[in-house]
Protein backbone atom coordinates (compact mmCIF):
# COMPACT_ATOMS: atom_id res chain seq x y z
CA UNK A 1 0.00 0.00 0.00
CA UNK A 2 2.88 2.34 0.80
CA UNK A 3 4.33 1.66 -2.65
CA UNK A 4 1.06 2.69 -4.32
CA UNK A 5 1.02 6.00 -2.40
CA UNK A 6 4.63 6.63 -3.39
CA UNK A 7 3.86 5.98 -7.05
CA UNK A 8 0.86 8.33 -6.91
CA UNK A 9 2.99 11.04 -5.28
CA UNK A 10 5.66 10.69 -7.97
CA UNK A 11 3.04 10.93 -10.73
CA UNK A 12 1.57 14.08 -9.17
CA UNK A 13 5.05 15.57 -8.80
CA UNK A 14 5.80 14.85 -12.46
CA UNK A 15 2.52 16.46 -13.52
CA UNK A 16 3.35 19.62 -11.56
CA UNK A 17 6.86 19.62 -13.02
CA UNK A 18 5.38 19.33 -16.52
CA UNK A 19 3.03 22.23 -15.72
CA UNK A 20 6.00 24.32 -14.59
CA UNK A 21 7.95 23.60 -17.77
CA UNK A 22 4.98 24.43 -20.01
CA UNK A 23 4.11 27.72 -18.24
CA UNK A 24 7.26 29.69 -18.91
CA UNK A 25 5.52 32.52 -20.75
CA UNK A 26 6.06 35.93 -19.25
CA UNK A 27 3.10 37.73 -17.66
CA UNK A 28 2.79 41.25 -16.28
CA UNK A 29 2.46 41.21 -12.49
CA UNK A 30 1.21 44.52 -11.03
CA UNK A 31 2.25 44.59 -7.37
CA UNK A 32 1.80 48.33 -6.66
CA UNK A 33 -0.07 51.05 -8.54
CA UNK A 34 2.16 52.01 -11.43
CA UNK A 35 4.66 49.22 -10.70
CA UNK A 36 4.86 46.02 -12.66
CA UNK A 37 7.20 43.13 -13.18
CA UNK A 38 7.34 40.64 -16.03
CA UNK A 39 7.54 37.21 -14.42
CA UNK A 40 7.12 33.66 -15.70
CA UNK A 41 3.59 32.37 -15.14
CA UNK A 42 4.76 29.50 -12.96
CA UNK A 43 6.42 31.95 -10.54
CA UNK A 44 3.16 33.87 -10.17
CA UNK A 45 1.17 30.64 -9.68
CA UNK A 46 3.67 29.29 -7.15
CA UNK A 47 3.61 32.60 -5.26
CA UNK A 48 -0.18 32.51 -5.08
CA UNK A 49 0.01 28.92 -3.84
CA UNK A 50 2.48 29.82 -1.08
CA UNK A 51 0.45 32.85 -0.01
CA UNK A 52 -2.64 30.63 0.17
CA UNK A 53 -0.78 28.17 2.40
CA UNK A 54 0.38 30.96 4.71
CA UNK A 55 -3.11 32.46 5.02
CA UNK A 56 -4.56 29.00 5.61
CA UNK A 57 -2.07 28.37 8.39
CA UNK A 58 -2.94 31.71 9.99
CA UNK A 59 -6.62 30.85 9.76
CA UNK A 60 -6.02 27.58 11.62
CA UNK A 61 -3.50 29.01 14.09
CA UNK A 62 -6.11 29.89 16.72
CA UNK A 63 -7.59 26.43 16.48
CA UNK A 64 -4.17 24.81 16.93
CA UNK A 65 -3.54 26.77 20.14
CA UNK A 66 -6.93 25.99 21.70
Amino acid sequence: MKLIYTIIKVIILLLFLLLAVINTDSVAFHYLPGQKADLPLIVVLFGAFVIGIVFGMFALFGRLLA
